[in-house]
This record gives C-alpha cells, structure tokens and sequence, in this order.
C-alpha cells in the first residue's frame, strides 16, 4: 500500500505539526488526493534513538513512531487539532500519552 503526503511534506526531519513537548507529527493518506486518512508519523525526543544514533538532534532521522488504522481519529479536516483515539507508546523508552485536539497529553 502506497503512503501520501501533503505537498511539502517530508519523514526525513520533525512533524509538520508541532504538539508541544517535543512532539511533532504527519499526516499520511492513503490517496494521491490526500483525502483519507491512513495515520500519523511520530517524532519525540527519545533517549535511546539518540543514544543509538550518537545526535543531540533527532532532526532528520525520520519519524520515532507510526500510527496506522488501528487508531481512530477525530478533527481530520483540521490536522493541526486532530485527536487520536488511543494512546501512543515507545515500549523501548517508556514515552506514553495522546495526541488531543493536535497537542500532545503525557501519561
């Protein structure tokens, strides 16, 4: 399955959106037309990618976490104040919380 981008964007460097805290994040579709959704790329400071990497910046390296269909979504039209239904975690570094009305709720 093919993954879509607005224009402009990229998962080479930090989300388009920024949720605070650390956390930005993309929106990717399932159609050139950009018109459904398919989830959201993750960028977090994480400890550990950047010990494995040996970076003070995570900018570039590409998205920490995938979202996919599993979750569900409210405020699609508006990507800068989506909700995601469910919370994200990294089981490596313990990074946890939601992304709610496009800003990022630590556990």
């Amino acid at each position: 399955m093919n993954e879509h981008l607005d224009n402009g964007a990229s998962i080479a460097g930090p989300g388009v959106f920024d949720a605070g805290h650390g956390v930005s994040y993309t929106p990717y579709y399932l159609d050139e037309k950009c018109t459904r959704l398919g989830g959201l790329y993750m960028w977090h400071p994480c400890p550990l990618t950047r010990e494995r990497l040996g970076v003070d910046d995570l900018t570039g390296v590409g998205p920490n976490a995938k979202t996919g269909q599993a979750w569900g979504y409210e405020n699609v039209d508006d990507m800068a104040h989506i909700t995601l239904i469910g919370s994200v975690l990294d089981p490596e570094c313990g990074w946890h919380g939601f992304i709610r009305n496009g800003q990022w709720e630590p556990c």
